[in-house]
């Protein structure tokens, strides 16, 4: 069902953006009967386009999700020119994902966010 939001989600955008969104969704591992908490993945792919979108003419996203042993492991990487951002800024969403895994998974989880050779980078790694 969330890999379902993904891509509605990604549809959404194409009709804004048209052709200057390119994007790629990677499934490994048996992930179909993983249950994860309701939009939980969403937000990080609003915020790739929110960032990452305006002012580029050639919007790449990559979206990966992995099960992995015991573990779901989510990996979404976006282009990002640091030019046109504010780095730093830092809405609501993000951080309430964050409390959400924590009051969920406690510290069983790990969250990492950072942007390198203007790139915007997410991995989160849950257990399932």
């Amino acid at each position: 069902k969330e890999i379902n939001y993904i891509h509605n989600y990604l549809e959404l955008e194409r009709l804004r953006y048209g052709d200057s969104i390119k994007s790629k969704l990677d499934i490994s591992g048996d992930i179909d009967k993983v249950k994860v908490p309701p939009l939980l993945f969403l937000p990080f792919i609003e915020n790739c386009f929110k960032h990452g979108a305006k002012n580029n003419n050639s919007f790449l996203i990559n979206i990966n999700f992995e099960k992995k042993n015991k573990e779901l492991i989510f990996n979404v990487v976006n282009n990002f020119n640091i030019n046109n951002n504010i780095v730093g800024k830092h809405g609501i969403g993000i951080q309430n994902v964050k409390r959400r895994l924590e009051l969920l998974y406690k510290e069983n989880f790990s969250l990492y966010t950072n942007i390198t050779n203007n790139k915007y980078v997410v991995t989160l790694k849950m257990p399932v």
